[in-house]
């Protein structure tokens, strides 16, 4: 769809579904993910990362579980900083 201009994923379940939309994409990618994710391992959320195209961007918040329990505000801060440069042009 041209007018989404960029794919925001937090916490992405990568262990339950596929995402090939994502996967073939030439939009920005950004994605934030708890250190400590109990349900979706970081090391899973990586290799889901490595399989994108470029422009993409991993924010990993240091010690947060799924839920980001207490850490709302890095979540936003993250989110802030990867959309802090990008401008979305849309039709």
């Amino acid at each position: 769809d041209d007018r989404i201009c960029s794919i925001v994923m937090v916490g992405p379940p990568v262990n339950k579904y596929e995402f090939a939309e994502v996967k073939r994409s030439n939009k920005p990618k950004f994605i934030v993910h708890g250190e400590s994710d109990e349900l979706i391992p970081l090391k899973m959320v990586r290799e889901f990362y490595a399989q994108l195209p470029d422009p993409k961007e991993l924010i990993e918040i240091d010690r947060a579980n799924h839920l980001f329990d207490g850490q709302a505000s890095e979540v936003g801060d993250a989110l802030e900083e990867l959309l802090g440069d990008f401008s979305c042009k849309t039709q």
